[in-house]
């Protein structure tokens, strides 16, 4: 193990979807601070539901999940947001400003960091995932798949989370953008 101390601790997690579907039981799982994991199945296994219910959106069925102490059945996603992050598998779902700049920025300023501290993480975030600044003013959806993912991963960069869940990581990804 990478780390001794335990950052979610999932226990006996069943979760339902909203028409009663089963489409997790009785999952337990332990990730510790500065372990690297990868949830590896078939389409349709359910990672990426078991991943929604990491990061708060998708609250437990029954059972728990624990983030950085945290109960995510009484916590919101505003403060599991700099916890866990979540980057979509289709950058569509996640992005919705009219503006890159404006994107990355959400993050940073819906938890009330002060406008200098957004600028720099919103600076940071775009240069780590190879943004070019010309496309600041650009509206996203004018932008390929690609490019769109690395806005999306950058929004949750900016934000700093503990842990970070990519879906898909290289969907759309093309060495040439």
């Amino acid at each position: 193990m990478a780390g001794n101390e335990v950052y979610v601790q999932v226990e006996n997690l069943t979760y339902r979807y909203p028409d009663g579907t089963l489409a997790l039981r009785d999952v337990s799982l332990e990730i510790h601070h500065g372990e690297f994991i990868a949830l590896i199945g078939q389409n349709g296994s359910r990672k990426t539901t078991l991943s929604k219910c990491l990061n708060g959106l998708f609250k437990p069925t029954e059972g728990r999940v624990i983030v950085d102490g945290l109960d995510t059945r009484h916590s919101s996603i505003t403060s599991l947001a700099t916890r866990v992050g979540y980057v979509f598998q289709n950058p569509d779902h996640q992005i919705f400003n009219n503006s890159v700049w404006k994107e990355i920025a959400y993050g940073p300023r819906n938890i009330q960091l002060p406008e200098d501290e957004v600028k720099a993480r919103v600076e940071e975030s775009a240069k780590v995932v190879g943004l070019d600044p010309s496309l600041f003013d650009t509206h996203p959806f004018f932008l390929p798949k690609g490019i769109r993912q690395r806005v999306a991963i950058a929004s949750i960069l900016a934000l700093r989370p503990r842990m970070i869940i990519v879906d898909e990581p290289t969907t759309g990804q093309d060495v040439k953008q």
